[in-house]
């Protein structure tokens, strides 16, 4: 059984993710398109907090040519980062790996509590 069925999905980077000892596990996902040649990337991030455990590209439902799936990003915080209350960004690029000039970024702002 995947230890991330609980964890909540984030997809939206206006709504920060909140995270404690007790659930320290979450999920970002992003709409992607890889057959257009653009894929995202993880480019900032405190690995000594935060493991990235897994990365997929989920194919999209709709069978339509060209219709976009979305990668999902699943992640769990190291017990260090819950010894005081902490703010930490996680940025995503969305670009083509040969033309770096166009790109989309997300961020996505993690809370730790030490609750």
């Amino acid at each position: 059984m995947n230890c991330f069925a609980q964890a909540t999905v984030y997809t939206d980077t206006t709504k920060p993710i909140t995270v404690s000892k007790a659930s320290d596990e979450f999920i970002i996902s992003l709409e992607s398109n890889p057959s257009t040649g653009y894929t995202w990337f993880l480019k900032d991030f405190k690995n000594n907090l935060i493991e990235l455990k897994s990365h997929d590209y989920q194919p999209p439902k709709d069978t339509k040519v060209g219709a976009p799936g979305r990668d999902v990003w699943e992640f769990e915080m190291e017990d260090k980062a819950f010894v005081a209350p902490q703010m930490i960004d996680l940025t995503f690029v969305y670009t083509k790996p040969w033309d770096l000039k166009t790109q989309k970024q997300e961020v996505f702002t993690v809370l730790t509590t030490d609750q």
